[in-house]
């Protein structure tokens, strides 16, 4: 038996309906016989009942297992044996990361750079506009791809110490790809949001495929790293900040007996990672802030350890199992990364971390990145945007 979704809109055009699924997100056209047998499905109804409705109605009955398909595909109907019938499914914007190609999960490969937006800002706070940011830098770099297909890039908008043909190749070639944005649904809490981001990242990785991801505040990092645990054994983690983000409190033990997810936002969020048994270790990168954790399993290098020793530095972390990435933009001086709303002085600069990074990346397997706590509302004449452009492209030149 199968139901009508509950959360569909009309709005009548010539010849049909402009129709959308607020639960996905995502929009169709249909006609009017489409509409007719969606409100079919107002009360519980099987399939063959409906079948027989549209014999009658003259649709051809070679169309009737497509129609069925659509509907169901597009989440119009479902099944009332289904638990959820919330999606996971990824939308698009107006706009693609530089002006790449979209994809869907189903096609990626181990040959594929995947970008995913995970438009997410209710775990900051201070301010919850970090969800605009995915779409907001992909209306910034929109025009690159087209301009090195066209071979009229101005390199000079590349930092200089990221490989240009790397990226020029990796564009030309599609290996590159846009998978739009992780749907959130008005409403739905942060535990089903953050299972969304579990499950579709678990997808991208069962690919081989690099995930890249943008978000969003630092509390998306976690159910990445779950997904992550999912697949390696062990692995480590690296993490540039401001902050150590690893607030601590009596009421984790006692809630996420309840819900895993209850206390996790920006600020608890690498105390949540530090718990999954397969992270060995947390090297963190220009802490600021006035206390540092007690964690075992947290190493912590200032800038002025970057700046003094960093070759030591990068011989202590271990080459020889997987490594994650997670970049809090705050990690840079907020004279150059004004659009973030935690900023703490005396941060990196640009130049310095593009080095560092380039060494970090050599001879290790990095398997994935994100990139949080952007908030472009607070950004000073598109600074922050440029700063990210500059960062992303240096990190895809890097990705083997």
């Amino acid at each position: 038996m199968y139901l009508k979704s509950p959360l569909i809109v009309y709005e009548k055009v010539e010849n049909g309906y402009n129709t959308t699924n607020l639960i996905t997100g995502k929009r169709f056209f249909i006609n009017k016989n489409i509409k007719y047998i969606i409100d079919l499905f107002d009360g519980k109804r099987d399939i063959t009942q409906v079948a027989k409705v549209m014999i009658n109605k003259n649709i051809p009955s070679n169309q009737l297992k497509k129609t069925f398909d659509f509907l169901k595909e597009a989440k119009l109907i479902y099944s009332e044996l289904s638990s959820n019938i919330l999606t996971n499914e990824l939308i698009y914007g107006k706009y693609t990361f530089m002006g790449i190609n979209k994809t869907d999960i189903k096609y990626l490969n181990k040959n594929n750079i995947a970008i995913l937006g995970i438009p997410f800002g209710q775990g900051n706070h201070y301010n919850i506009n970090t969800q605009n940011f995915p779409e907001k830098i992909r209306l910034v770099t929109y025009d690159f791809s087209k301009n090195i297909k066209k071979n009229v890039i101005n390199y000079g908008a590349i930092h200089h110490l990221t490989n240009q043909n790397n990226i020029s190749e990796k564009i030309k070639k599609n290996n590159i790809v846009d998978l739009g944005n992780i749907f959130y649904v008005s409403g739905e809490s942060n535990s089903i949001f953050f299972n969304k981001i579990y499950l579709n990242i678990k997808k991208i990785i069962s690919k081989n495929t690099f995930p890249l991801i943008i978000g969003g505040d630092h509390s998306i990092t976690y159910p990445i790293i779950e997904s992550l645990a999912s697949k390696f054994e062990k692995f480590n983690i690296m993490h540039f900040d401001a902050h150590s983000d690893y607030v601590s409190t009596p009421l984790l033990k006692i809630l996420n007996n309840n819900d895993k997810y209850a206390l996790l936002n920006h600020a608890t969020v690498m105390n949540f990672c530090s718990k999954i048994k397969q992270v060995q270790n947390i090297f963190q990168f220009g802490i600021r802030e006035y206390f540092l954790n007690d964690n075992i399993k947290i190493k912590n290098f200032s800038l002025h350890d970057l700046r003094n020793k960093f070759s030591s530095i990068n011989k202590s972390i271990p080459k020889d199992i997987p490594t994650y990435i997670t970049f809090d933009i705050d990690f840079f001086d907020p004279v150059i990364a004004p659009g973030t709303a935690t900023k703490i002085i005396n941060g990196a600069m640009i130049n310095e971390t593009m080095e560092w990074l380039s060494e970090l990346f050599k001879n290790r397997d990095i398997i994935g990145f994100d990139l949080v706590e952007v908030n472009s509302d607070l950004d000073n004449n598109g600074i922050t945007s440029q700063l990210v452009q500059y960062l992303l492209l240096h990190i895809i030149s890097l990705i083997d």
